[in-house]
């Protein structure tokens, strides 16, 4: 999603896992490849740079976008795709039970419940 944290990328700085080398992931990092097992960073040292420097602007070495409006943004761009999958699946539960009631019906030979 090309983000970094979830207000920005601030939020490693105060983290005990993070320091004035490492400010951040490499994943908060512009990257070259996209394999999530082995991040390679365009340029680590001007991300990281441009990290310890707290600087909000957009950057081209750092992502400065946080992840939470990011995925909400995801989200909100497949609404509807969301609502058709939900709906699918309600109609598939209300079908099953249609066929179960049916299925009881048959195997007690029209007897009334």
């Amino acid at each position: 999603m090309e983000c970094c944290g979830g207000h920005s990328y601030v939020d490693f700085i105060e983290s005990p896992y993070f320091n004035k080398t490492n400010p951040v992931p490499l994943s908060c990092c512009t990257l070259r490849t996209k394999d999530p097992l082995n991040p390679v960073p365009t340029n680590k040292a001007e991300c990281f740079k441009s990290a310890n420097e707290q600087d909000t602007k957009p950057n081209v070495y750092l992502h400065t976008t946080n992840c939470t409006g990011a995925l909400e943004n995801w989200l909100s761009s497949k609404t509807v795709i969301l609502v058709s999958v939900a709906f699918a699946v309600a109609i598939l539960q209300l079908l099953g039970i249609v066929f179960a009631c049916c299925l009881r019906k048959e195997i007690l030979g029209g007897e009334k419940f």
